[in-house]
């Protein structure tokens, strides 16, 4: 026999995909389906995004025993996001508070967190496991 170290553990373990849930992806179409509306639901009022907010929030926190793991995962992505983007809007209005570029910035930043939003929704319809870049390995949800 040779000595062949174990292979080394998954890099992001803490993630709660629904591979590593046990649940190997959606049980059915439904399933897929409310994952893509998990992260399009922010996008039904893109001028204040309370709307949208409200619902995933509501639907993760209210209705959390009752998802499945595939749809638990993207909500959960969807709320991570969802806390990133404020934080980008509130960092774009104080910069531009101090100086004009800020407000400039408000633009870029809406299409990037539009794109993103339409790229999850778009893979979670597809039965894939998606994680946004950056705060996809996220985990203060538990």
């Amino acid at each position: 026999m040779s000595d062949i170290p174990p292979p080394p553990p998954p890099v992001d373990a803490a993630y709660d995909s629904p591979s590593s849930s046990g649940s190997g992806g959606p049980e059915n179409e439904n399933d897929k389906l409310m994952a893509a509306v998990a992260h399009a639901a922010p996008l039904l009022d893109l001028g204040s995004g309370i709307a949208g907010t409200v619902i995933v929030l509501v639907w993760f926190f209210g209705f959390k025993e009752k998802t499945t793991p595939f749809i638990a995962a993207h909500l959960k992505q969807s709320i991570y996001l969802l806390v990133a983007s404020f934080a980008l809007f509130v960092t774009c209005f104080l910069i531009g508070a101090v100086t004009c570029v800020g407000f400039l910035l408000f633009f870029p930043a809406a299409i990037l967190i539009l794109v993103l939003r339409i790229m999850a929704a778009m893979k979670a319809y597809a039965g894939e496991d998606y994680r946004y870049p950056v705060v996809g390995g996220w985990s203060f949800l538990g």
